[in-house]
């Protein structure tokens, strides 16, 4: 789902939907909404929200079926057309201290794995606008960020599918929970092995060209995660926001990006043997 506004999900989904299928009801939109976006949002709830996205004139109705309002579509192009020539250019990436130059190193800190997220995600897309892969590589103990928020990790390999790239991810976890949720798009392969070279806990690794960004988890913390994976057997017992509170948790959290050719060169050569070798 493309997350429009984080702070109103309800309305990122109906204008997600709306974006892919005009022309719906209430009836047709309240049921797509429940079975393909998993929805509680009641028939109700949904009259108010739509009636407040008219009334924004970011919908129209005829006929008792809404599309999205095409002037409203047009200033969204206008506003992503602007922000493209502003973050996705050699300039931008300059901000992070980015490029590095060859056996160059910078660290990015946070206070927890729910701040560290976006500034991880940040820094692979400026990465990838210095490098421009046709591939990029990612090892990592368990599946962390793509259990606690599936439809923001889909977005995020989405994007990177639509510049032509494809992710080759290796997974170490074997957990019923390492299995139940994986990254699921174009131009993403994912493999699941117990022989990877790389740490069995607490560790993340992601290959961009000639660069390598890693985080280590700080081990109070993958404690807690551990202790989840290990117990879970089915998602009747699974309780998502109990899971999502341990990103919060605080501790020293950094991830590290450094430029190496011949080592970026080696991680990547492991991980696509791992995935080769790998369960799918």
């Amino acid at each position: 789902m493309t997350i429009i506004d984080p702070l109103h999900p309800d309305q990122s989904a109906v204008v997600d939907m709306l974006s892919k299928t005009p022309e719906l009801t209430l009836n047709e939109m309240h049921d797509i909404l429940s079975k393909e976006y998993k929805s509680k949002m009641s028939l109700q709830s949904l009259y108010r929200l739509i009636g407040q996205m008219l009334d924004a004139r970011v919908l129209i109705r005829h006929k008792k079926k809404h599309s999205l309002n095409l002037v409203w579509v047009d200033q969204i192009k206008a506003l992503a057309e602007e922000a493209q020539k502003s973050y996705f250019s050699s300039q931008s990436s300059k901000a992070l201290g980015l490029p590095l130059k060859e056996g160059e190193r910078k660290s990015f800190s946070a206070g927890s794995m729910f701040e560290l997220e976006p500034i991880w995600e940040d820094v692979v897309m400026r990465l990838v606008e210095i490098e421009s892969p046709k591939d990029i590589y990612e090892y990592g103990s368990h599946n962390w960020y793509d259990l606690a928020s599936p439809q923001e990790e889909k977005a995020f390999y989405e994007s990177l599918s639509r510049r032509g790239i494809t992710t080759t991810i290796v997974q170490g976890g074997h957990t019923f929970l390492d299995r139940y949720v994986t990254a699921t798009c174009d131009d993403v392969q994912t493999a699941f092995t117990k022989n990877a070279p790389f740490p069995k806990d607490n560790y993340l690794a992601v290959v961009i060209g000639e660069y390598i960004i890693e985080m280590v988890i700080p081990e109070m913390i993958g404690e807690h995660f551990n202790t989840i994976y290990d117990s879970i057997t089915s998602m009747e017992n699974f309780r998502p926001e109990l899971f999502k509170s341990i990103f919060k948790m605080k501790a020293p959290f950094a991830l590290t990006v450094r430029r190496s050719k011949e080592d970026a060169a080696d991680f990547a050569s492991k991980i696509k043997k791992c995935y080769k070798e790998g369960e799918k």
